[in-house]
């Protein structure tokens, strides 16, 4: 019973497990899929508090009239090499009419970017999900792949396999006894005091030959209803073929 309740809990707690994190996958997918949302992983602390290192953020692509101040956008660097994702704190239209120049700076930092920004358009971040940045980058490492074949190969076959039933020795039925446990043979209950085989007690005992049995037995008036002084007599001797003399 112990073992089967510890499969049970052990059950339960990866299938909670596996059911989080694919719900949530699902969920993102479903979300991105629906209001063209992508999700990006924050390395680093130049946004801190308000995008801890380690955040996934979900970002959606915005023309530049909607950009406003403030808002936190992600756009590529001007060496082309990844992505910044800092805070808008001026806008300015391009002198061609098309697009805008962005300003952006860290919350964390002590400056601004040393160089604007030019875009006709920018993703900006509508959603922070915190430290979920550090399990998908897990995931996605080789470690993270093996893991996950791992966790779904548990969730198979902790579903499948069914606990073994309760051994006889935890039951008690049909256990062999243990040595020196063997029960005593069948030994005959022992007759009350005074009876003989068959069930009957002796009413009179054999003196010199003769049998006696107590007065009571022969139906032997009393005086009085008071007992006889006379204990026993002897009793009549039957003849041949039962009669009595």
């Amino acid at each position: 019973m112990a073992q089967k309740r510890a499969l049970d809990i052990i059950r339960s707690g990866v299938l909670t497990i596996a059911s989080i994190i694919g719900g949530a996958c699902i969920v993102l997918v479903l979300v991105g899929i629906m209001f063209g949302l992508r999700p990006l992983v924050v390395v680093s602390g130049s946004m801190e508090p308000a995008i801890p290192t380690g955040s996934l953020i979900l970002i959606q692509q915005k023309p530049a009239e909607e950009l406003r101040i403030g808002d936190i956008v992600t756009v590529s660097r001007p060496d082309g090499e990844g992505f910044i994702t800092h805070r808008i704190v001026q806008k300015t239209p391009v002198e061609s009419g098309e697009g805008v120049e962005l300003v952006l700076k860290g919350d964390a930092n002590q400056s601004q970017d040393p160089q604007p920004y030019p875009v006709d358009s920018a993703e900006r971040v509508v959603l922070t999900i915190p430290f979920a940045g550090i399990l998908v980058t897990y995931l996605q490492s080789p470690f993270g792949v093996v893991a996950g074949i791992l966790l779904v190969l548990a969730v198979v076959s902790l579903y499948t396999i069914k606990p073994e039933r309760t051994t006889a020795a935890e039951s008690g039925v049909g256990a062999e006894p243990e040595r020196g446990s063997e029960p005593a043979p069948d030994t005959p209950t022992p007759a009350p005091s005074g009876a003989t085989q068959g069930g009957l007690v002796p009413i009179g005992r054999v003196i010199d030959g003769e049998l006696w049995v107590p007065v009571s037995v022969l139906g032997a008036p009393t005086k009085g209803g008071a007992r006889a002084e006379v204990a026993s007599q002897p009793a009549p001797r039957a003849a041949r073929g039962g009669a009595v003399e």
